[in-house]
């Protein structure tokens, strides 16, 4: 796995998990100047197809809010 893949930040990651295509994912690995090839994209996609998120990064993929947050104003 090339060295760029590795610094991903969960938010990365949890944008490379919404993608649906090998096309889209490497259209989003080139935005962020991640040089990726089709084999490592369909490889992602077929561990991410395999891989539950947790509970925080799944709120983060879903646009989710924390319910225990108490905003007081």
């Amino acid at each position: 796995m090339n060295e760029e893949i590795k610094k991903l930040t969960e938010e990365k990651i949890a944008q490379a998990m919404k993608c649906e295509t090998v096309e889209e994912l490497m259209e989003l690995a080139k935005k962020e100047g991640i040089k990726l090839t089709e084999e490592e994209a369909q490889a992602f996609l077929d561990e991410a197809a395999n891989t539950e998120l947790n509970e925080d990064l799944l709120k983060k993929v879903a646009g989710g809010f924390d319910s225990t947050y108490n905003c007081t104003m």
